[in-house]
């Protein structure tokens, strides 16, 4: 993974609720540089206690499908480190639907660190069901299983890839919030992406918070964001960013450079132009 920047972020699970629900923040664990959210009656190194209360058990549903069970069983017995790994082993070969996903994660809320994980495994599975996947992430965090870091990056992913920008943007800001960061994969794939589907603003957004927070392999991001901004006819943007992205030495290359100038040319700000080119030497 591309170095950070000295920001303090860390994947944190003290997780506000999302605006439409009351539920308190969730207390946190010792350390908030685990990936796991490991809540006080999780053990260390150890499984979810199962006498969590106030939440449906699959042990006392009667006439619970093989299927159901063994899934809920998984989750109910194994490592949150290990959850991936065990489903694999478990259900090669088991088709199993999204009703079914539903159904195991109402009775597997008294181990949010595994179902959590289930969730991200899901989503694996059913990367084009954008509306269950966000639907299921509000009620998973309604009933104290909050996502972590890399469940909501795959999330993130599969937004982006399926041009669910506003979406994408809605879990973005939550992630910031959260302190959970995004991937700088992710977030080169959400700029071109947006620059590619006219939205300046979330390319921009995700631009500014990308070049915060990681030091390293943005520079064909900072040229697509620059030579974006000029194709919509936001010179001014163009401009602005230009210069910031040559203040932190980020090199723009010479066709970028070639195209900002011919337009601000075209608009009698050769001054403009010789600005930037004098500060990109600078530098």
């Amino acid at each position: 993974m591309p170095p950070l920047r000295p920001s303090g972020h860390s994947c944190s699970p003290v997780l506000p609720p999302r605006p439409h629900h009351s539920k308190k923040p969730y207390a946190a664990p010792p350390s908030s540089k685990s990936m796991l959210l490991k809540p006080p009656y999780q053990g260390p190194g150890g499984p979810p206690n199962p006498s969590r209360p106030g939440f449906a058990s699959y042990l006392k549903i009667p006439n619970l499908s093989p299927k159901i069970k063994l899934l809920c069983e998984v989750i109910a017995t194994t490592h949150a480190l290990s959850v991936e790994r065990v489903l694999d082993d478990s259900i090669s070969g088991l088709r199993v639907t999204q009703e079914d996903v539903e159904e195991v994660l109402k009775l597997s809320y008294g181990f949010p660190s595994t179902a959590v994980k289930f969730y991200g495994c899901w989503m694996y599975c059913y990367e084009n069901e954008f509306d269950s996947a966000t639907r299921l992430l509000d009620e998973m965090i309604c009933n104290g299983a909050f996502p972590d870091e890399e469940t909501y990056n795959v999330l993130f992913k599969f937004l982006i890839r399926g041009r669910k920008l506003g979406d994408a943007s809605a879990i973005f800001t939550e992630m910031i919030k959260n302190e959970c960061l995004p991937s700088l994969a992710n977030c080169q794939a959400a700029v071109r992406m947006s620059i590619d589907s006219s939205d300046s603003a979330m390319a921009l957004k995700v631009w500014g918070w990308m070049a915060e927070n990681y030091v390293e392999e943005l520079e064909e991001t900072a040229n697509l964001l620059v030579v974006g901004l000029r194709d919509m006819n936001q010179l001014p943007e163009a401009v602005k960013y230009a210069e910031d992205i040559v203040e932190r030495k980020i090199k723009l290359n010479s066709s970028t450079l070639s195209k900002l100038k011919q337009s601000l040319s075209k608009a009698k700000k050769d001054r403009v132009c010789n600005e930037i080119l004098q500060k990109w030497k600078f530098h």
